[in-house]
């Protein structure tokens, strides 16, 4: 009954002033109106009793209270000038026990109360026990992807503990958070700890993200050697094919053809590998059997793609116009390319440079007047300038050609029958004989 147990004590302290019983009667308002959660009023008679009974054998217990009112009101500065007196004036006493357990949760990361702490011998806490601690409440925020408050108290434990119990961990959990709040280059540091380490349990997650980053960035040695790592020790099935996809693309753009090649392959033949995936690399294995000079090994992969229609398709049918030119095959390479233009005629780009390939195979044809009359067709009914301008270089191109064969049609040959020697007319034939 605290409301009738307040006005006792309180009609107590009011008729007997001076009372063998005021301390006791200050101590437990305070800890009634503590116990009630009326605050303030609390408060009020724990000063009472510090500043007038501050030797009474209950100063103790006042101030572990006074810890607890601090937790409650979220006072973290007052309650370490509580707490810090009590360690202060009662080192060896139990009565530490009750005080840490109100606020250890709450100071546990300040490093100058882990240091206090370490000291007590009454409390007997080890500074595993410690670093336990705190990392348990960073790594709650990032497992919960409360990133904004993780941030920061995951890099604090990090700092703060070297070499941490849980870094690669901590690590990770700091990565996935960096990369949400869009700082790729703290991430990829995170993840490059990670992947430092002896092979666990966040390896793999963390190559995958490390390698994605670096292909990204065009790092294309760096991104293959993470690709290469996570192919070997990946578990997931999604991620064997993700590394094979990318040491494609990887060797590809390195100009490593041959490695290319073989992980195209790789992915072509994967039974698990999605369609949409698996028609890229039948792009890619043609792109690179053309780079190579097998043409027609990649157009066996390109008119898988041009099968498919759509972007790809028409990536897919350029190309193959381009490898019936490389094989100096103008007349094909003009019908792929009418193809081309008929069936793909929504997409701009390959049509385009499908037209200057056109005017190329003219060229190759020596049919002059189709390539100038292809040009013209361009300049008509192309808007795009970098097109124009490549259609008009290759109208000089086309005019030079002309001129030099213009040049070589003047020439004109002297009979070889007409000689004539140093000069000279030659002597005329006596067809009568000497005597004549």
């Amino acid at each position: 009954q605290l409301e009738k147990k307040s006005w006792v004590l309180k009609s107590l302290l009011a008729e007997l002033p001076g009372s063998k019983f005021e301390v006791d009667a200050i101590y437990e308002l305070a800890k009634s109106y503590l116990v009630a959660d009326r605050l303030k009023e609390s408060q009020e008679y724990y000063q009472l009793l510090l500043s007038k009974h501050s030797g009474s054998a209950y100063l103790k217990r006042a101030l572990v209270d006074q810890c607890l009112l601090n937790a409650k009101l979220n006072e973290l500065e007052k309650m370490k000038g509580n707490w810090n007196q009590l360690a202060e004036q009662f080192p060896n006493d139990p009565i530490l026990l009750d005080a840490i357990a109100i606020v250890r949760p709450l100071l546990i990361e300040d490093a100058a109360f882990q240091n206090q702490i370490k000291n007590i011998k009454v409390l007997n806490i080890s500074n595993n026990e410690i670093e336990e601690e705190v990392y348990a409440r960073a790594a709650e925020l990032g497992f919960s992807e409360n990133c904004e408050a993780a941030v920061p108290k995951l890099k604090q434990y990090l700092q703060q503990f070297q070499p941490a119990l849980h870094g690669t961990e901590a690590n990770y959990l700091l990565a996935e958070c960096l990369i949400k709040s869009n700082d790729v280059s703290g991430a990829l540091d995170a993840y490059n700890f990670v992947i430092a380490q002896p092979h666990g349990e966040y390896t793999e997650d963390a190559l995958l993200s490390a390698s994605s980053i670096q292909y990204n960035k065009k790092n294309w040695d760096i991104a293959a050697q993470h690709y290469l790592e996570l192919e070997q020790v990946a578990v997931s099935k999604n991620n064997v094919l993700e590394a094979q996809v990318g040491l494609m693309r990887c060797y590809y753009f390195k100009e490593n053809f041959k490695l290319a090649l073989e992980y195209a392959n790789k992915v072509i033949d994967n039974m698990a590998i999605p369609d949409d995936i698996k028609n890229t690399a039948y792009l890619w294995r043609g792109k690179m059997n053309l780079h190579e000079g097998s043409n027609d090994a990649a157009r066996k992969d390109l008119d898988h793609v041009i099968a498919l229609k759509g972007k790809l398709g028409a990536e897919a049918k350029y190309l193959k116009c381009e490898s019936y030119f490389a094989d100096s095959n103008f007349t094909a390479c003009e019908g792929e390319i009418y193809e081309l233009v008929d069936q793909f005629a929504g997409f701009d780009e390959w049509k385009h440079k499908s037209f200057l390939l056109l005017v190329d195979s003219y060229i190759g044809m020596k049919d002059y007047f189709q390539a100038k009359s292809t040009i013209e067709a361009i300049q008509m009914n192309v808007t795009d300038v970098n097109v124009i301008g490549a259609a008009l270089q290759k109208l000089a191109a086309i005019e030079a050609l002309e001129a030099e064969e213009a040049e070589r049609n003047k020439r004109v040959l002297v009979p070889d029958e007409i000689q004539i020697q140093d000069g000279k007319n030659p002597e005329p034939v006596n067809e009568g004989g000497p005597n004549e």
